[in-house]
């Protein structure tokens, strides 16, 4: 049997499974900072990158919809694959930009903890991280 409540943020519904003889199951993930936007993921950190300013910063091109880290430490569940607007660790609401000089289905950025952050956009089918030719070139 499981439980099912209300939606934390903009993330999932949270359904566990109730206690079954006194023991319950906990799900601990260990994310990498992502986004994900219109099916294609973006990581920061994997990929040396120049530091942008706030000069650099385009147009706002999405906000976040949920922080699965926050999410699973809350709820100790997998919410599942990420959905468009779902990220590692950016709350919900954070504005995500396009980066001047770059198309944002190759680069994008975004404000977490006072500190700019540039996130490339991964080769699709790729079987490891690995960014897509136009976020590094």
């Amino acid at each position: 049997m499981t439980t099912t409540s209300a939606p934390v943020d903009g993330c999932p519904d949270v359904t566990t499974p109730t206690a079954t003889q006194g023991q319950t199951r906990a799900v601990i993930i260990d994310y990498v900072d992502f986004i994900r936007l219109d099916g294609r993921e973006y990581l920061a950190g994997f990929t040396p990158t120049p530091p942008v300013s706030r000069a650099d910063l385009g147009e706002v091109v999405a906000e976040s919809r949920c922080s699965l880290s926050a999410f699973n430490e809350r709820t100790r569940t997998d919410p599942g694959p990420p959905r468009d607007g779902d990220t590692g660790f950016l709350p919900p609401g954070t504005d995500i930009h396009a980066v001047h000089g770059w198309d944002p289905t190759c680069r994008i950025a975004a404000e977490r903890d006072g500190r700019l952050y540039v996130y490339l956009a991964q080769e699709k089918g790729a079987d490891h991280a690995r960014p897509a030719a136009c976020a590094v070139g």
